[in-house]
């Protein structure tokens, strides 16, 4: 499930893949079962039929979630 920051871009990036565009590494922002928020990045290919039609899509995230953390720890020590 998309996180509601998430929402309006995942609607975006959707209609570009069903027009037959590739997605490729957007972050996004999902919500595990437990509320908490996850970073990942997604990809998605398009898979076409004979005709031309978008019929299925090849799917991959990549939880960025520990490295987003890390990297706020260090912007949060440079402030200090």
């Amino acid at each position: 499930m998309y996180a509601p920051e998430s929402i309006t871009k995942a609607n975006v990036l959707f209609d570009k893949f069903k027009g037959g565009t590739s997605v490729n590494d957007e972050e996004m922002v999902y919500l595990a079962k437990d509320g908490n928020k996850v970073y990942g990045l997604l990809s998605v290919s398009p898979v076409f039929d004979a005709d031309g039609q978008v019929i299925v899509s090849r799917s991959v995230v990549r939880d960025i979630t520990e490295t987003k953390k890390l990297n706020e720890q260090l912007i949060a020590q440079d402030r200090l």
